[in-house]
């Protein structure tokens, strides 16, 4: 745009509409585990998202259950879930999100570009602990071990150490989570994207 010196507004990623729903009938609609610590990746099953990185961050017997949230062919990527007994879900569309991050405990992101993605706020927004690499942008709003964990790229030891942390810690999840919705704050909503728009153009 700047090149060929055309108007563009810059907008940050949303924070979504939905609200928190129960955690214990999120997850009987989905139809996950009642009593487990509950992990999800969320995003379209491809290498742009890390998916290769999964099998050494999760393993069978881990002390949580990874539900993988997306689509795309991945035939390894599936092959692997059933092996781990990790759980797809597939064709959930975004209006229904909320049953997702209302029945979980903690996303991963293991995405190799910029983390400031609408998973990554919503996650936030939700209260959600997050754990993701650094990429080029995470840590411009995630604060390792307050609002959140990242490892650097692409240390997935250090990346699958978060995730059994919040696995493992009950208190330690709920302590980054209250930050992460706080750090939430700093996006703006539909409403004021619309009001910065309409500003900007007139």
């Amino acid at each position: 745009a700047e090149k060929y010196k055309v108007n563009y507004i810059t907008l940050l990623n949303p924070k979504p509409e939905f609200e928190r729903l129960d955690k214990c009938s999120a997850r009987e609609i989905l139809k996950l585990p009642k009593n487990s610590v509950i992990g999800a990746f969320i995003g379209r099953f491809s290498k742009f998202k890390g998916i290769e990185f999964l099998p050494k961050i999760y393993q069978k017997g881990d002390p949580y259950t990874l539900i993988l949230v997306g689509s795309g062919d991945a035939r390894e990527l599936r092959t692997w879930a059933k092996e781990v007994q990790s759980i797809i879900i597939e064709q959930i569309p975004h209006t229904l999100m909320n049953l997702v991050y209302s029945a979980v405990d903690f996303v991963i992101m293991p995405y190799i570009y910029g983390n400031i993605t609408a998973v990554m706020v919503e996650s936030l927004y939700f209260g959600l602990p997050t754990v993701s690499f650094k990429a080029h942008s995470t840590d411009r709003i995630i604060k390792n071990g307050e609002n959140g964990f990242y490892a650097e790229n692409f240390k997935v030891k250090d990346f699958r150490k978060y995730s059994l942390l919040l696995a493992k810690e009950e208190d330690l999840r709920r302590k980054i989570g209250e930050n992460a919705h706080k750090t939430s704050r700093i996006f703006p909503t539909w409403q004021e994207h619309t009001e910065k728009i309409i500003h900007q153009l007139i």
